[in-house]
């Protein structure tokens, strides 16, 4: 089977959890003795695809910025995709973003699409993007079979876009990585409280924030660490000098060889998003070693089972009261760390890709 995947994503997203999965994907699929596999990426500046090799062109345009970049780039590899399938031919193909401009010009090849979430859908207040939503709805309505990242995603697309559920196939994600050797440590001795990511909107930072403030006497030397998602905005820095908090806060980049010793070296990892897909770093904190705290919503309750501690979204309260306990008591502690370890257990990516395989057989039979 010959199986093309498009650049968008590489070009939506500097980095990032959709990013990861197509790149590790790709690298997955290109190990299968069944599958000849193309990546149609010429020109990108995304880490995943830097760090994996991804781009065919040298020319990565990494920290060249200029107006209109993404435009740019997105329809020079539009035409260098489209080259590629006429002379790749292939049997399917998987867009990794939900711009459409390939409908009616793949005569004869079906495509499958992924889902990771219906943040934008169910969340309008914080988005405003109708082209987007008008795309998907036309790649949702034309792909021969979805993935849905979870079976969260899965009920909720065939709630807000009424196709048939049978047409969707959940696929979980994965992650490569794993408990290192050594970790980070915190210079006060304690360790740190972590989120990871982009924080704002439904990623409640502030939640976070307002809860670590309120953390006792004890905790005044612990550190908050936020990893990746940019430095902080002016927003978020009056928001911390509000909650005497900043100079206990912290920002750190992050790479693909330092998250794991971020993740390890952290006294627990906080996750205290409104929706999530998946998920995917309570599942790396699974991976790493790391005791993690959610928000009680359905996706991430799917994927960490009893391997995470839950906490009512709304209170930040709540949450105070949850960290202090993970970070404070040792035999809790142990027991998530163990727990969550053998529930990282059940995600890898041979599994990811041998159920996308399957997807891709439905597809084309």
């Amino acid at each position: 089977m010959r199986i093309l995947y498009d650049h968008q994503i590489f070009i939506d997203q500097p980095y990032g959890g959709a990013s990861r999965y197509f790149s590790e994907l790709v690298k997955e699929a290109k190990r299968n003795e069944g599958l000849v596999v193309r990546l149609s990426l010429h020109f990108s500046s995304n880490a995943h695809a830097i760090e994996e090799g991804l781009a065919s062109s040298t020319f990565t345009l990494r920290g060249l910025n200029f107006r209109g970049k993404t435009r740019v780039l997105s329809e020079l590899n539009q035409l260098c995709t489209l080259s590629t399938t006429r002379r790749f031919r292939p049997n399917l193909f998987h867009p990794t973003h939900y711009a459409d401009y390939f409908l009616g010009r793949l005569p004869g090849v079906p495509y499958v699409l992924t889902v990771f979430d219906l943040i934008y859908e169910l969340f309008p207040q914080y988005f405003h993007d109708p082209m987007l939503l008008e795309r998907k709805r036309r790649l949702v309505a034309g792909a021969r079979r979805i993935i849905a990242i979870s079976e969260c995603t899965k009920r909720d697309l065939v709630r807000l876009y009424g196709i048939d559920s049978a047409k969707v196939d959940v696929v979980h994600l994965s992650t490569r990585l794993k408990r290192p050797e050594s970790a980070s440590q915190d210079p006060a001795g304690l360790p740190y409280v972590l989120f990871v990511g982009n924080r704002g909107n439904y990623k409640s930072f502030v939640t976070l924030a307002q809860a670590f403030a309120r953390l006792p006497v004890r905790d005044r030397n612990r550190q908050l660490v936020c990893a990746g998602g940019g430095q902080f905005t002016h927003e978020e820095q009056r928001m911390l000098d509000e909650l005497d908090i900043r100079g206990r806060t912290r920002y750190v980049p992050i790479g693909g060889a330092s998250l794991a010793a971020i993740y390890a070296g952290a006294g627990v990892f906080v996750f205290p998003s409104l929706y999530e897909g998946f998920g995917i770093p309570m599942l790396e904190a699974f991976a790493c070693g790391c005791p993690a705290i959610a928000s009680d919503v359905p996706s991430l309750r799917e994927v960490g089972r009893e391997a995470a501690e839950y906490f009512d979204p709304a209170s930040h309260e709540g949450l105070c009261e949850t960290m202090e306990r993970v970070l404070w008591d040792l035999e809790l502690r142990s027991g998530m760390v163990s727990r969550g370890l053998i529930r990282s257990g059940d995600f890898s990516g041979p599994k990811m890709i041998q159920q996308t395989i399957e997807t891709y057989t439905r597809a084309t039979s």
